[in-house]
C-alpha cells in the first residue's frame, strides 16, 4: 500500500536561492544582515552606518579604525551574519518605509561599491519576507 499524497500540496522552498547574495532582514526591532554582505565588505573589524533619508537607502562601511560613530565587529567572529539593534535606529529605517508593517519582515538586496568599502541597501527595493521566499508580490 503506497502512501497518498492527494491532500497534499508541495511547499515551493528554496533554501539557497537567495544565500550568495548581499541582503538585510528588516524586523521590527532589529536588521539583520547575511554572511554575504560581511564577506563583501572584507570581514571588517568595524563598520559605520549611513542613511540616505531622500533617497529612503542605508549603507554598511566598512572602516579600519574604532570611532565614535563606529560599531565593533570581532572579524574572527564564528558567525558571519551581524545586525543592528535599537529600536531608534530601527524605527529611523521603518519611517523611511512607506508600506511598512509591523506584522512582516522585509528583505532588501545589498549593492556593493568596493572602491568605498560600502554596501548600500534600498529601502524602496525591499520585498515582504517570509522565511527563504519573497511574500506578497515584491511588496
Amino acid at each position: 500500500m503506497s502512501f497518498d499524497f492527494s491532500s497534499f500540496k508541495v511547499i515551493e522552498y528554496q533554501p539557497n536561492q537567495f544565500a550568495h547574495e548581499a541582503s538585510a532582514i528588516i524586523h521590527l526591532d532589529k536588521i539583520v544582515f547575511n554572511a554575504t554582505s560581511f564577506n563583501e565588505l572584507g570581514s571588517p573589524g568595524y563598520i559605520r552606518y549611513w542613511f540616505d533619508q531622500d533617497g529612503k537607502r542605508f549603507a554598511v562601511q566598512a572602516v579600519k579604525k574604532q570611532a565614535k560613530d563606529t560599531v565593533t565587529l570581532l572579524s574572527d567572529r564564528k558567525s558571519k551574519t551581524f545586525g543592528m539593534y535599537g529600536l531608534d535606529l530601527i524605527g529611523y529605517i521603518r519611517g523611511l518605509m512607506t508600506d511598512w508593517s509591523d506584522e512582516k519582515r522585509y528583505k532588501v538586496k545589498g549593492k556593493y561599491y568596493p572602491e568605498d568599502g560600502v554596501m548600500v541597501y534600498d529601502l524602496n527595493t525591499a520585498m515582504g519576507y517570509i522565511g527563504a521566499s519573497y511574500a506578497n508580490g515584491g511588496k
